[in-house]
């Protein structure tokens, strides 16, 4: 990751001085994550998300030479972009750390030292050092409310860097800290085996706005064979919804061979051979940005017929 950062402080050896990095970023040729630090434009243009993050973090602890100055430890939503967990928006901008040379936070606008009174767990990953992944979700889950504690729980569980017993250790460590009552809740109902990020939200989602409780993964015959396996199914209500994540259409390794118009017509069957069920009566669809706005899958699942108490607010 870090061999494609093009920093300042290597020109010198190269000949070469800021006019030309500043030629570079101003023609389209670099992109500068920070001030000092540069990569590839076409690079960053293919970057995911939490690619760019962790190479901003990259950045950040080259310019503070590896926090080592400072015993600067990678926390919150810098750190899950390094363990790849999950969380409610994608990590951007600034970076996230604990300082323990600070009692309060300080934060700018690509620097966020949050204070501590000890020093912060730590642990050093890929030559980071970063918080252990239980410290880090439960971070996390302090920060984002009930929906994001969700979310970064079930991802934590379903990649087994952290157990049940260790993320509740962990927030029992920190059960005086704001939103803590808020993370419990979230860490008791969170499922162990979460299918996506986007499952996750969703389930959440529809707790927190009354509606019934959906079974999640309901298989349902296929006629040619094998089944199928909806998101979720309220039995009810004959309803079926589905998160319907862009990957799978867009991330050529999740469609392997299929063209994106095999992968849609592959979809349509899906979708006619469930509704052709008899126990069938709707299906519905929505996206991560329907899920992450809560008047958006109300008014979806309402639309369907589900009922709902609502009281989530956007």
């Amino acid at each position: 990751m870090t061999s494609s950062l093009i920093l300042s402080s290597d020109l010198t050896s190269l000949h070469l001085d800021d006019r030309h990095l500043r030629r570079w970023v101003a023609s389209g040729r670099l992109h500068r994550v920070r001030n000092g630090a540069f990569v590839s434009a076409d690079d960053w243009a293919a970057m995911k998300p939490r690619a760019r993050h962790v190479l901003e973090v990259h950045a950040m602890l080259r310019a503070h030479r590896g926090g080592a100055d400072r015993g600067l430890v990678v926390s919150h939503a810098s750190a899950a972009a390094l363990w790849n967990l999950p969380t409610l928006d994608p990590p951007t901008g600034a970076v996230h750390v604990y300082d323990p040379a600070r009692r309060a936070g300080r934060e700018s606008a690509t620097l966020v030292r949050h204070g501590c009174r000890s020093a912060p767990e730590a642990t050093l990953y890929r030559g980071i050092v970063c918080t252990p992944p239980a410290r880090t979700a439960v971070d996390v889950a302090l920060a984002d409310g009930f929906v994001g504690a969700v979310i970064v729980f079930e991802g934590t569980l379903a990649s087994g860097l952290a157990t049940r017993e260790e993320l509740s250790a962990a927030l029992a460590a920190r059960s005086g800290a704001r939103g803590a009552p808020e993370a419990r809740r979230a860490l008791d109902f969170a499922r162990d085996r979460a299918g996506s990020a986007g499952e996750s939200l969703a389930r959440a989602v529809i707790h927190e706005l009354e509606f019934p409780a959906p079974v999640q993964q309901k298989p349902f015959p296929n006629p040619r064979g094998g089944s199928y396996h909806v998101d979720f199914w309220w039995e009810e209500f004959g309803l079926i919804g589905e998160f319907d994540g862009r990957q799978k259409y867009l991330d050529p390794a999740m469609r392997g061979r299929l063209s994106l118009e095999e992968v849609l017509l592959r979809e349509k069957q899906r979708s006619d051979d469930l509704l052709a069920r008899p126990e069938v009566r709707n299906l519905v669809r929505w996206k991560y940005s329907d899920a992450r706005t809560p008047p958006i899958l109300r008014e979806i699942l309402k639309s369907a017929g589900l009922p709902s108490g609502g009281r989530l607010h956007p």
